[in-house]
């Protein structure tokens, strides 16, 4: 049976901590991306990385990013940032968005 459209969507407290809070956090990680000159030959890792605002803003300066986290409803809205489908014609990323922490990835191995 195919998920209907209200299974398919984020449960609301990911969303909202989304819309609340990151918008304080974007002065932080332009400065931060700025200061360490974060462009096309960088590669961030996003340890934590949340519904993945600094991996997005990282990516729109040409960085190669990769984000994990344990939270999979904020790692879902990473992955929708990030990894958009593409009919909808958003920009590719050069992304990746893996479950886990920092004790062991995908795989059990260590990041």
């Amino acid at each position: 049976m195919a998920p209907t459209l209200a299974q398919r969507h984020l449960p609301r407290p990911a969303r909202d901590w989304a819309e609340i809070q990151e918008r304080m956090l974007v002065p932080l990680y332009e400065a931060v991306y700025e200061r360490f000159e974060v462009g096309r030959h960088s590669h961030v890792l996003g340890l934590g990385c949340g519904s993945g605002l600094a991996l997005v803003m990282a990516a729109a300066r040409g960085a190669t990013v990769t984000g994990t986290d344990t939270d999979e409803a904020r790692l879902e809205l990473a992955r929708q940032r990030l990894l958009p489908e593409p009919q909808w014609g958003a920009r590719h990323w050069t992304a990746r968005v893996l479950p886990g922490g920092p004790d062991g990835g995908p795989d059990g191995a260590a990041l």
